[in-house]
C-alpha cells in the first residue's frame, strides 16, 4: 500500500504539474504512526497500544528504541510485522553497579513505599531520575536505576498506521519526479520539481546540476551557469 500525498499545498510553485505523490517507506525525520503489542520473548506482554491513540513519534529522532526505529524504515502503510529487538538495541545492558541502598530517613515519612514502585528521585544537582524499589528494610531502601526492561530482548508486533513526510523526505520526492520530467524531456517541469526540492532541501547539490541541465538544454545559458555553480560549491565533486 502507498500514502497519497496531495500536492495542493504546492501548486504555488508547481503550477505545470497536477498528480499525488505516492509515500512508500517513512525515512528518518518523517512522523509515523504505530499500534503496537510488546512482548518479551516468553510471550508475556508488557505493553500495547491497544484502547489507545497510535504511538506517533518522528522517525530517527531516538523518541524510540533504536531497533522500532529501524524496523519502520521498511515498512509500508498498513503493513504489520513481528520484529525481535535486541537488548542493545532496545533499553540497553543491565548495570548492576547502578543498584544503590540509601537511608529509608531520606524518604518522605508519609510515602509509602513497596516493592516493584517507581519513583521519580531528584539528585544533588538537581538531576531528576525514575528508579525502581526493588528492596526494603525497616532502615534502607535499595533502588535500582536500570531501566525496568534493562537487559532484555524484546519482540513487538507492530502495524503502520501513517506516514507524515517531512520536508526533506518531499525534496527526494520531487527531485526523483523532476529526474523522470527530465528523461521525459518535459523540462519546464522538471525545472519545476527541482526548484521544490531546493525550496525544500537547499543543500540538494544533485537537484541544482540537473536544473542547470534543464535550463542549458533550454538555451538559458545563464541560469545554468548560475545553477552549476551552487551545485559546485554544495559539491565540488559534482
Amino acid at each position: 500500500m502507498t500514502t497519497k500525498i496531495s500536492l495542493l499545498k504546492y501548486k504555488h510553485v508547481m503550477p505545470k504539474l497536477n498528480m499525488d505523490l505516492q509515500i512508500r517507506r517513512p525515512m528518518k525525520g518523517d512522523t509515523v504512526s504505530i499500534n503496537y503489542i510488546g512482548k518479551f520473548e516468553d510471550g508475556t506482554v508488557f505493553d500495547s497500544s491497544a484502547g489507545r491513540e497510535p504511538l506517533q513519534f518522528v522517525v530517527g529522532k531516538g523518541h524510540v528504541i533504536e531497533g522500532m526505529d529501524e524496523a519502520v524504515l521498511s515498512m509500508e502503510k498498513g503493513e504489520s510485522k513481528t520484529i525481535s529487538i535486541p537488548f542493545e538495541k532496545a533499553y540497553g545492558k543491565y548495570h548492576e553497579e547502578y543498584i544503590n541502598t540509601i537511608d529509608r530517613h531520606a524518604f518522605p515519612p508519609d510515602l509509602a513505599l513497596h516493592t516493584g514502585q517507581r519513583l521519580e528521585i531528584t539528585g544533588h544537582d538537581g538531576t531528576k531520575s525514575m528508579v525502581n524499589v526493588i528492596a526494603l528494610s525497616e532502615s534502607t531502601v535499595s533502588i535500582d536505576y536500570n531501566h525496568p526492561l534493562a537487559g532484555k530482548n524484546l519482540v513487538f508486533d507492530i502495524e503502520l498506521i501513517d506516514t507524515i513526510p517531512s520536508d526533506m523526505h518531499f525534496a527526494e520526492i520531487f527531485f526523483e519526479e523532476g529526474v523522470r520530467q527530465q528523461d521525459d524531456e518535459k523540462l519546464d517541469e522538471a525545472i519545476d520539481c527541482y526548484k521544490k526540492t531546493t525550496e525544500l532541501n537547499p543543500d540538494h547539490a544533485s537537484a541544482f546540476y540537473n536544473m542547470g541541465v534543464a535550463y542549458q538544454k533550454k538555451g538559458e545559458v545563464d541560469r545554468a551557469k548560475i545553477c552549476y555553480q551552487i551545485a559546485l560549491q554544495l559539491n565540488p565533486n559534482q
